[in-house]
């Protein structure tokens, strides 16, 4: 996939929102909700990554494919196969909600005319040098 330009992504989600999304009239509240929902779903596979693939994901894993492995009369997979397999997973689920989040947080911006890069851009650098590191700005 090429890289698009932050403008260009822009006009297209909020052409997304107000036209077959329907949802160009929602409030901050909409949007603050949503971000914090993906948030969660972003945690969630966090923790799952933090506690590790114990017996209770090895054996969900192994329900769902057994009877695939059985009908397509193929060996079943080793652990090692769905321990990376799981990992694989939950970090495309990461992916996949911190796409959703950074979709929101833009939507959210437009709605309240903050400009998200100039907004990142000025406070990246007054950190940096508020922590001692001014060289380090965008």
């Amino acid at each position: 996939m090429e890289n698009i330009e932050i403008n260009e992504f822009s006009a297209i989600n909020m052409a997304r929102c107000i036209g077959p999304f329907n949802c160009g009239e929602k409030d901050n509240l909409y949007w603050i909700t949503a971000m914090a929902e993906e948030l969660g779903e972003i945690a969630g596979a966090v923790k799952k990554l933090e506690r590790g693939f114990n017996e209770r994901e090895f054996l969900k894993l192994k329900s769902k494919y057994d009877s695939f492995t059985k009908s397509q009369n193929v060996p079943e997979p080793m652990y090692i196969d769905y321990l990376k397999y799981w990992e694989n997973d939950r970090k495309k689920a990461m992916a996949s909600e911190a796409a959703d989040l950074f979709t929101y947080l833009n939507l959210f911006c437009q709605k309240n005319d903050i400009d998200l890069f100039k907004a990142v851009r000025e406070k990246f650098n007054q950190v940096s040098v508020e922590m001692g590191c001014p060289e380090f700005k965008i």
